[in-house]
């Protein structure tokens, strides 16, 4: 029996540890966007309670 996936993979995962560092995070948001062409991405950020994180997160939303 084959299963068929309900939705389709993602060719690259990119997960960022984000402590503190907002502007590294957004300049390499930035150099992902232009860099990465013809494959489906997702940015994953994951904040360890700094105090940049609220600002990082309403720039990438």
């Amino acid at each position: 029996m084959r299963i068929e996936p309900r939705e389709p993979f993602m060719d690259l995962s990119i997960i960022y540890a984000n402590w503190n560092s907002m502007d590294y995070l957004c300049r390499c948001v930035v150099r992902i966007y232009e860099h990465t062409g013809g494959i489906s991405f997702e940015i994953i950020a994951v904040g360890s309670a700094s105090p940049a994180m609220p600002r990082t997160i309403s720039w990438i939303a």
